[in-house]
């Protein structure tokens, strides 16, 4: 892709070649302290799955961040990172699970950011934000 069609002015400006191409919004509703269990200590719960065109020549990197936390006073422990782990299962393909139980009510953006590069070289990128929101009931 070429700066001009990404609007840049200038085609030296690496913040601005570096601007996503495709920005998404995603939504999840959880209840509150979702049981994660099972017969091993790696078990999660997938809520998402981005991934790029599989192509040999393009190299895919994910990048997983928690941007914001709103908690109910109450709340016990507000979600961090470590609530949440970032599996690619393949080179091209990246899954956020859930790792940790959330107590509600909290709301939460993830940003998951995916850079691609042909031949090693930076060629675009897509951010997906995903919102989850937790209750404040078990049911």
């Amino acid at each position: 892709m070429k700066a001009e069609s990404r609007n840049c002015p200038d085609p030296r400006d690496r913040e601005c070649l570096r601007r996503p191409v495709s920005l998404s919004f995603n939504f999840i509703s959880l209840v509150s302290e979702l049981r994660i269990s099972g017969i091993s200590d790696t078990i999660s719960i997938d809520l998402f799955t981005m991934q790029s065109a599989r192509i040999y020549s393009l190299t895919t990197k994910f990048n997983l961040q928690v941007t914001s936390v709103r908690a109910a006073k109450d709340v016990r422990e507000e979600v961090t990172r470590n609530f949440f782990h970032l599996k690619t299962p393949q080179p091209h393909r990246a899954v956020v699970s859930l790792v940790k139980s959330i107590q509600g009510p909290q709301d939460v953006i993830l940003e998951l950011r995916m850079d691609m590069y042909h031949l090693g070289r930076f060629q675009a990128s897509a951010v997906a934000n995903v919102y989850v929101f937790v209750t404040p009931y078990k049911f």
